[in-house]
């Protein structure tokens, strides 16, 4: 039987799914996740399923060495626009680019149920869909054969998604029909657990006793780089709160139902396969000291001529060409993987502990046991962190 990557190293890209001919690959749920089955009796063992596999195959499709980047500083010209996104509103610029040119877009949306899941469109209203961060692993089922079966109607496709799923959906494409998608990855700290989420949901639901309609994991009410989110109930309501004390944004930064394989992902390095790249420019002050950064900056990377050639054309987006070297060394923390391994087995053995208790005990309890901060909780914090610095205590 072919080999596919183990609850260790899966990365949940749903590539073998997508590429296999009779449909034999399913993903099921174990646990925090999804993960591959093979149904013996259809299965022709073509190996397909292999080959795309970053992760059974071990390296990319094409040489990282014959990639030539141009990293930008970039920005929404639309104000509004701009608020709205999670950092510098670039996505949304591409996106409206993109529709534009009569081209169709794909990325992750929240579906009625507040489930994450990918979606593809060339309505113009796909743009308030997919804008904003998702910090859950998005389903992907089905869609890239959807966007497949757009190339073949020679439309062309813009697709947002995480690293492993751009480059899941370029190994399900057959070659001649690469040229008609341009791949935009988002800078990746790791997938969440759709579980988790779902139960988080259903347990603010549960508090308030109302249907929640929306959430914003970045709300910039407190500017970019605050750290709050925002949940809006089927009443109107809505109850804003910093990171730090909401619960699964305080999992979520503690790596507690992150995807396993997220620990030593192929794709977390300096150069990237996919055409563009976006995601928030922490560090952006360091390279320029009078920069605006209040309503959100993005870092954009090009890697192809074709996505360079596309950038270059986008109307709302301000770029400014920024030093390769200096934006990786001193700017986008966590954008390589820094991380000893030592360093990253003790997260993952915290973690498996944690999925371990959660699957015994169920969420209410893990919320008792790993809460997030209180606001005295977080004075204390910062106190003992001051006198440790002052080498008191």
């Amino acid at each position: 039987m072919p080999e596919l990557a183990s609850h260790e190293t899966c990365l949940g890209c749903h590539a073998c799914e997508a590429v296999c001919p009779t449909r034999s690959i399913t993903f099921q749920g174990d646990g925090f996740f999804t993960y591959p089955h093979i149904d013996i009796d259809t299965c022709i063992q073509c190996g397909k399923c292999e080959k795309a596999c970053t992760s059974v195959r071990g390296g990319y499709e094409k040489e990282l060495d014959d990639v030539s980047q141009t990293f930008y500083c970039a920005y929404n010209s639309d104000g509004e626009e701009r608020a709205k996104a999670t950092s510098g509103g670039t996505g949304g610029a591409l996106a409206k680019q993109a529709l534009s040119k009569g081209w169709m877009v794909c990325g992750a949306a929240f579906d009625e149920g507040l489930r994450v899941k990918h979606i593809l469109s060339d309505k113009e209203d796909i743009l308030d869909k997919i804008r904003g961060s998702k910090y859950v692993q998005s389903d992907v089922t089905g869609v890239y054969e959807q966007v497949r079966e757009a190339v073949k109607g020679d439309r062309q496709v813009l697709f947002f998604g995480t690293p492993c799923q751009c480059q899941a959906l370029v190994a399900s494409l057959p070659m001649a029909q690469r040229a008609s998608v341009l791949t935009c990855a988002i800078i990746c700290h790791g997938a969440n657990s759709p579980k988790v989420w779902e139960d988080y949901v259903r347990h603010e639901e549960q508090k308030v006793g109302k249907k929640l309609v929306g959430y914003n994991f970045r709300s910039k009410d407190k500017g970019w780089g605050a750290y709050r989110s925002a949940l809006t109930f089927q009443n109107g309501t809505t109850i804003r709160r910093p990171a730090w004390n909401d619960v699964f944004m305080t999992w979520f930064a503690h790596d507690y139902d992150t995807q396993e394989a997220c620990f030593h992902c192929p794709y977390r390095i300096e150069k990237r396969v996919a055409d563009l790249t976006i995601g928030d420019f922490w560090g952006v002050e360091k390279l320029f000291s009078d920069v605006p950064t209040r309503q959100g900056l993005s870092v954009l990377i090009a890697s192809t001529d074709k996505g360079k050639d596309f950038v270059k054309d986008v109307p709302q987006l301000v770029l400014t060409e920024v030093d390769a070297v200096l934006v990786v060394k001193k700017a986008l923390k966590g954008y390589v993987e820094q991380r000893t391994e030592e360093k990253r087995q003790a997260i993952i053995q915290r973690r498996k502990t944690f999925e371990e208790e959660y699957a015994q005990h169920g969420y209410d309890f893990m919320a008792a046991k790993y809460p997030a901060q209180t606001y005295w909780g977080r004075v204390v914090h910062h106190l003992r962190f001051r006198l440790r610095q002052l080498g008191i205590g």
